[in-house]
Parts: C-alpha cells; sequence; structure tokens
C-alpha cells in the first residue's frame, strides 16, 4: 500500500486548495464604521446573487441615522423582516429613549437599537463581512448601521422545509413514527426532546470551504469518552473539500478503514435510535441538508437490533433477533453452497434431491457456478430497479419482473428451478437485514466463486478470511466485532438475545468507561422482589 499512500501525498500536494478570487483580499477584513464603503464591498461580495437584497433604510431616531439590511430571497420569513425589523425601525418613533445625539459613542446607538427597538429573540453580533457571508446564507437578516464597525445578524429563517414524517427505509411497528428531517435544528430538538438534560451538548462546524455546511456533535457529557469526542473533532477539523452535501461525505473522510465493504459508521433516521445510543456512551454527528444522523463507535452486531426489540417482550425480541442472524448467513452463504455441493459435494444432497437436482440442470447450457452468478444478478438488477422507479410502480415491476423472468428462463432452459429458489431464498434474506445489502451482495458473490471454483473447502477459506478481516475492524478505539471478539460475557445481555430491560444494568464496554452503571441494582431486583410479594 506504500505506491497508493504516496500517490495520495502526491495529489494532495500539487492540488489547488483555494483559488483566491478578486473579492478575497477583504472577505475577511473587519467591517468600516462607513455605511457607503460597506455597501460597495457587499455589493462586490454579492455580485450577480440575484436572490440577495440589500436595501438601505433610515432608522426613526430623534436624528436620523442611515443603515442597511441584507438578506437572501428564499431563507428568510418576510413578514417576520417587515413587522419586528423595519416597522419598528422605520415608522415608530422612540419619545421614551435616549437621543441619538445623547449617546456617547457608536456603540451606544448599536446596543439602543439591539436593546430596544429590535423585536427578535436570537440577534448575534458580526464582525468581519465573511460573517455577514455566513449569516446570510443561514436564513438570517444583518443589519448594519452607519457609524458602527459592526453588524447585527437577526434570525429571521423561514425557508420551506418537509415535515416530520416516519422514515420509510425505517419503519417500526411499535414505538416512535417520527424521522428526522433535512433541518439541522430540527433533528437537535428531537433529539433535545427526549433527552432533556444540560449534559446533552451540540458542538456546531463548518465543513465545506464553498458549501458552508452546519455540522453537530451531539453527546452527552458524563456518560461519553472524552477521548472519541476529541477523535472526532480532530478528524473533522483535517476534511477540507469544496462542499458537504450529505452525511456520506462525513462518514467516509472520518471512517477508520475507507477500503472495507463493512461500514463502522453507522447511519439512521429516527430520534429514538440516537437518543438510546447517546445514552450508552455514543456520539451522533448531524449534518445540515440530510435526514441521515451519524453515530460513533459503530460495531457489527447493530445491524441485527431494532428499535421495535427494546419495546416488547425480551423473548419475542430475542426470537427475531436470531432469525435476523440465521437470514444473514443464508443470504450470504446459501448459493455458495448450492454450487458447492453441485460441484463436488453430492454426498451433502440427500438421495431422492439429487435426482431432482439432476434432472432440473439436465439441459442447461451453464455450469452451476455461472447459472447461480445470472441469477443473483438478475436479483440485484430487480431489486435496484424497484429502489429507484417510482413509488406507484417499483414495487409492481419487482413483482412482476421477478415472477416472468424466472419462469421464463427455466422455461427456456437457461437455469434450473433449484438455482431460482436458492436465489430467491437468499435475496429475500438480504431484506432482513436491509443495511447490509451492499456488503451482503460482494460477499455473496465471492463465495460462490470459493464454492464453485474449490468447493466446501474454499466456503471454509473465506470464512476464515472475513472473520480475520472483521476481527481486525475498529471503530473510533473499539473493536467492531464486539463483544462477539474480543467475548465479553456481560454484553451478550444485548447481542444475539435480549435480556430483559431491567437486568441491563450496565453499559456496552467500550466506551462510556468512567459511567457504566445504567441502572440502579435494586430496579433491577424490583420484579424479583414484587413477584415474591405477590404469591405471599
Amino acid at each position: 500500500m506504500k505506491w497508493a499512500k504516496k500517490l495520495y501525498q502526491r495529489s494532495v500536494e500539487n492540488r489547488p486548495y483555494h483559488i483566491k478570487s478578486k473579492y478575497d483580499p477583504f472577505i475577511e477584513q473587519n467591517i468600516s464604521s462607513s455605511l457607503f464603503i460597506n455597501r460597495k464591498r457587499l455589493e462586490l461580495i454579492f455580485n450577480k446573487c440575484e436572490d440577495t437584497v440589500i436595501r438601505e433604510l433610515t432608522i426613526n431616531l430623534s436624528q436620523p441615522i442611515e443603515a442597511l439590511i441584507i438578506y437572501a430571497i428564499g431563507l428568510v420569513e418576510k413578514k417576520e423582516v417587515n413587522e419586528n425589523i423595519l416597522r419598528p425601525l422605520m415608522y415608530q418613533y422612540y419619545q421614551d429613549m435616549p437621543k441619538s445625539e445623547e449617546c456617547q459613542s457608536t456603540a451606544d446607538i448599536y446596543d439602543l437599537i439591539k436593546l430596544n427597538i429590535v423585536t427578535v429573540g436570537d440577534i448575534k453580533e458580526a464582525q468581519t463581512y465573511a460573517d455577514i457571508r455566513d449569516e446570510i446564507f443561514i436564513g438570517n437578516t444583518v443589519l448594519i448601521i452607519n457609524g458602527v464597525n459592526k453588524a447585527m445578524s437577526i434570525a429571521c429563517k423561514g425557508w420551506k422545509q418537509r415535515s416530520v414524517e416516519e422514515p420509510e427505509s425505517e419503519v417500526s411497528i411499535r414505538g416512535s413514527h417520527e424521522g428526522f428531517t433535512e433541518n439541522l435544528r430540527t433533528n437537535s430538538a428531537l433529539i433535545r426532546r427526549r433527552i432533556k438534560s444540560h449534559n446533552l451538548k451540540f458542538e456546531a462546524l463548518k465543513l465545506g470551504r464553498y458549501s458552508q455546511t452546519a455540522i453537530c456533535i451531539g453527546y452527552i457529557k458524563d456518560i461519553a469518552d472524552d477521548q472519541i469526542v476529541d477523535k472526532i473533532k480532530q478528524r473533522l477539523s483535517k476534511i477540507d473539500i469544496d462542499g458537504v452535501l450529505e452525511s456520506g461525505y462525513v462518514e467516509q473522510f472520518i471512517s477508520d478503514s475507507c477500503i472495507s465493504i463493512f461500514p463502522t459508521i453507522g447511519n439512521t433516521e429516527k430520534p429514538d435510535i440516537v437518543a438510546s445510543k447517546l445514552l450508552e456512551g455514543r456520539v451522533a454527528i448531524l449534518t445540515d441538508g440530510t435526514p441521515s444522523v451519524l453515530t460513533v463507535p459503530f460495531m457489527f452486531t447493530e445491524y441485527f437490533q431494532s428499535s421495535g426489540d427494546y419495546y416488547s417482550s425480551f423473548w419475542i425480541a430475542s426470537s427475531f433477533r436470531i432469525i435476523r442472524w440465521i437470514a444473514f448467513f443464508l443470504a450470504i452463504g446459501l448459493p455458495g453452497l448450492f454450487v458447492a455441493a453441485q460441484n463436488f459435494h453430492y454426498e451433502m444432497i440427500p438421495t431422492r434431491l439429487v435426482f431432482t437436482v439432476a434432472t432440473s440442470h439436465e439441459g442447461i447450457p451453464f455450469s452451476a457456478t455461472i447459472e447461480t452468478l445470472l441469477m443473483s444478478t438478475f436479483f440485484v438488477i430487480l431489486r435496484e430497479a424497484g429502489v429507484r422507479m417510482p413509488r406507484s410502480i417499483g414495487t409492481a415491476t419487482s413483482i412482476v419482473g421477478a415472477l416472468v423472468l424466472g419462469d421464463a428462463a427455466i422455461s427456456a432452459g437457461l437455469v434450473g428451478a433449484p438455482a431460482v429458489m436458492v436465489t430467491a431464498i437468499s435475496g429475500l434474506s438480504t431484506f432482513v437485514v436491509p443495511q447490509l445489502a451492499g456488503p451482503i451482495t460482494v460477499m455473496r458473490i465471492m463465495f460462490i466463486f470459493l464454492g464453485g471454483f474449490i468447493g466446501i473447502y474454499g466456503l471454509s477459506i473465506g470464512l476464515m478470511l472475513l472473520m480475520f478481516h472483521m476481527s481486525s475492524l475498529h471503530s473510533f478505539g473499539v473493536y467492531y466485532l464486539t463483544p462477539i471478539a474480543p467475548f465479553n460475557l456481560r454484553d451478550q445481555r444485548d447481542n444475539i438475545f435480549k435480556a430483559p430491560i431491567w437486568a441491563d444494568l450496565e453499559r456496552p464496554q467500550g466506551f462510556a468507561e468512567d459511567n457504566k452503571q445504567r441502572q440502579s441494582p435494586e430496579s433491577a431486583l424490583k420484579p424479583l422482589r414484587d413477584k415474591k410479594t405477590d404469591k405471599k
């Protein structure tokens, strides 16, 4: 991998990370006290930005003062700008307030307007032209007063956004049906509603030289490991890219293993799942413009956990988890095992089934390996077509396409019926763990080749290599296969089997080491004591 590292370093050294424009000499400068200079510079910065409004006005004090406001059309609520900014400044006269000539300095005029005139709750201060640019494009209105060398950023956000709905990719039978939206503040509020503690922290930063995408790091101060939080901040601070349009950009930059098929960073669209992970000591990364929230550290066993497992009986939850694990192994290994048995290990197949398979394969022009690969490819194509087609016809197309192609392939003598059944079972098992659909597809093809050319020994070698690879993965210092490898008996209470919620006393090992206790031991024994008392 040395050549790849050298190639990457060479591309980084030769890459023109930032091309300065003619507006850059003063974009980072402090705001001037001259309104004329400020207007000319802002007109250059926002040249050909037709969605940006620069409006002059006169503040109606005893001695009128010139000012201007700047905002972006579509990002602000015009009614709020008119009622809470323009009307108080231009049309209302304030007799009881200090007169403008009595103010000792320009700072007094600024404070007079901020504290007594503008009727908006959220007001911030902008010192440079870059601050003005950033505030405008996040939906704020900026007020600049003549003679004052700082600007006032007034929150008047009002763009259209999608309402809080249930995410289609994570439908739950029991529990919350709320899902994240594309608005960062809405998403943080959905988490705050579930964790009403001042220890829930949201630290903000911006990524992307041009997109200036807002990023939030959420964690619970008394629970999350400080080293993990610092490591996340360090990796995020090293990201230097033109724009961040989705959380997937961030995921690829901060991931521990960028070449593995297994994601070491989790993502979800459900606030209750993020809240539960935060309470375990994990850290959430929220990205503006996307409903997907990243969670770290992330373990492989989390793919088999559902939010409904924690809201229902532990017997039912454990049963469903076992079914998910069985479906996972069927999805990746059943086609390869079928090919290996048909090519090398007929003794593994019951005698009657051997004759059925042999009869169905008679006249097929392809080997068992090519036959299974062909059907697996057809299934993936149908799945991708169903996902990307309009909803009204996507599901029907997938079902009809699978029936027609399967029946036509058998009738035409291209594939046998057993191969179609094996492929269908493997494909349907993929939907039991939908977030692993990509890795499962790659592993299925790998095991088909190994089973077709080496047989059961190839499957064994492939399984061992897969386990070695997964055991070597980390997610922000925590082993990816925790608590399976390294094995931890205590954490098996929430792994393949789900223990009762009152018996889950401690948080998972690997993070939240300083605050492991999840609930009082007395609360765990209470159901047992109550049961004995009821019997008496």
